[in-house]
């Protein structure tokens, strides 16, 4: 029987601040689905699980490893650590975690974690203690955080992944996040306003600029300025913005080359290159070569490659002393052409192709 103990840190109003949980994974070898849910465990008004695919998700070769906020109809904004125990010596082997950086849990986005948390042959490997008897030990360890906390997140320094297309859990809601709610751009997935991404801009679904008190309202959208500005697609009509939503529900769907996050919509000017950027990740990033005027990228991989204003028309050229073979391409005479006028013009009648008819 598989089994989650809990230990808390309260915080203010007595409502835990961060907890730490150990999933105990019996019959290791005898597990045949490719995802494993745990048990569902409890943090104050919230309830989580963890969520592990014992040949990858998205990746091969790795036990992939996530957390999964359950009834998630709020955001809620959490640091956290996932470890697996080496038994054998009774520590934490092999641990990862989010750092300083804040990540948000909705409804959409309810899970994530880390695609390639560990090979699989070193998981196996007895020597690394981590399956003792067939069973195997993950600890997590989760803190809320205040949006003051979140509004100061740094980038990570692994690459978290978030799971598509699963809904592990649906039941009944849950009473609203007690952290806050945060000004985080829809595009690049921060809060942060630094010199490459702007300002953070507010707008409504339909396009229309919000109005400073209707800010942390319903239907509003967060997005820095310069994010927004190198989003392809969007573009003003008057006061209004269009194509917001569109260009929204693509990045939904592109992982950032740099970061791993979604809402990527920045791709490299090549059509047939695959990478796709966050706007400050590709500032950030060494290599990545611009064309402001016409809002492009060049990728690293395709820097050494031409924008369009940078592209010259060339001229025909007539190959040097072999003007025989150059005629001999751009005629083809019919039956019907007076051959002795072209013969005048200094062609001999071994240039020309003639017709068949």
């Amino acid at each position: 029987m598989e089994t989650v103990q809990n230990q808390y840190v309260v915080g203010n109003n007595d409502v835990p601040s961060s907890s730490k949980f150990t999933w105990r994974i019996e019959n290791v070898s005898t597990i045949d689905e490719e995802n494993h849910l745990s048990p569902i465990f409890t943090m104050g008004l919230h309830k989580w699980r963890l969520l592990a695919f014992r040949r990858g998700s998205n990746v091969d070769g790795y036990l992939s490893l996530y957390v999964v906020a359950v009834e998630c109809t709020d955001s809620r904004h959490v640091k956290f650590s996932l470890a697996l125990v080496d038994q054998t010596n009774n520590q934490k082997a092999n641990r990862k975690d989010t750092g300083d950086r804040v990540f948000r849990f909705t409804e959409d986005e309810n899970d994530w974690g880390f695609d390639d948390f560990i090979e699989l042959e070193e998981l196996k490997d007895p020597r690394k203690g981590y399956i003792v008897n067939d069973a195997c030990i993950v600890e997590v360890e989760l803190c809320l955080s205040s949006a003051q906390e979140s509004r100061e997140e740094l980038v990570p320094d692994e690459l978290m992944e978030s799971v598509e297309e699963r809904d592990p859990v649906t039941n009944s809601t849950l009473p609203a996040s007690t952290s806050g709610c945060l000004d985080i751009c829809a595009f690049c997935q921060t809060s942060e306003e630094t010199e490459e991404s702007g300002s953070m801009l507010h707008i409504f679904a339909n396009g229309k600029e919000v109005e400073e008190d209707e800010v942390s309202g319903p239907n509003v959208i967060h997005v820095h300025r310069i994010c927004l500005e190198w989003t392809p697609q969007v573009y003003y009509v008057g006061e209004t913005l269009m194509n917001l939503e569109v260009e929204l529900a693509r990045g939904s769907k592109l992982k950032c080359s740099c970061c791993g996050l979604k809402g990527a919509v920045l791709g490299c000017f090549i059509t047939s290159c695959k990478n796709t950027y966050h706007v400050p990740c590709a500032f950030g990033t060494s290599g990545c070569r611009w064309y402001d005027e016409g809002y492009l990228m060049l990728c690293p991989s395709h820097c050494h490659m031409k924008f369009p204003h940078e592209k010259t028309k060339k001229k025909k050229k007539l190959a040097k002393g072999n003007s025989s073979t150059v005629h001999r391409y751009n005629f083809i005479l019919l039956a019907s052409i007076n051959i002795p006028c072209l013969l005048n013009f200094g062609l001999k009648d071994e240039d020309l192709w003639y017709s068949s008819k």
